[in-house]
């Protein structure tokens, strides 16, 4: 499991760090809402384009953290 997320985007792994933070003391209701912003800003990542080039391509991706 750790490797995977070693292999991961580390946008993706930050992002994920700061919404649990974040998130430990809000309501489910506003943990959602602050979900749901870090996602539509996380649209707009080049490793989101990788991910889904390389998963058209059958390829493993390569992130580079942007």
């Amino acid at each position: 499991m750790t490797r995977e997320i070693a292999d991961g985007s580390s946008v993706v792994v930050q992002g994920i760090k700061q919404v649990m933070n974040a998130c430990a003391d809000l309501s489910v209701a506003d943990g959602l809402r602050h979900v749901a912003v870090w996602n539509a800003g996380f649209l707009q990542s080049a490793d989101l384009g990788e991910a889904l080039a390389a998963f058209a391509e059958r390829r493993p991706p390569r992130f580079q953290g942007k």
